[in-house]
């Protein structure tokens, strides 16, 4: 399930927007988007669990967050996440 999660995720990260995310899971790095000059918001996401991936894809951000409370995943700019969820809306 994971896997799948993992690539309905990322299916929808290759249209982000105005922002830049990068992904580190298992020693393996992802980037999507690219962040602009208007809006300089980049971050990286580190999966400590992949049951993430299926609390974000199905859960959307509701089940993001609650996967980052139980620690699945961890930021560098939680704040920036948000920022980038709200404006790729």
């Amino acid at each position: 399930m994971a896997f799948v999660a993992r690539r309905l995720l990322f299916a929808a990260l290759r249209n982000l927007k105005h922002a830049s995310v990068t992904f580190v899971d298992a020693g393996n790095t992802r980037t999507f988007g690219q962040a602009s000059p208007d809006y300089p918001v980049r971050a990286t996401i580190t999966v400590h669990d992949p049951r993430f991936y299926a609390a974000a894809a199905f859960g959307g951000s509701i089940g993001a967050g609650e996967s980052f409370m139980r620690g699945e995943w961890s930021c560098d700019d939680l704040t920036g996440v948000c920022r980038m969820v709200v404006k790729n809306r």
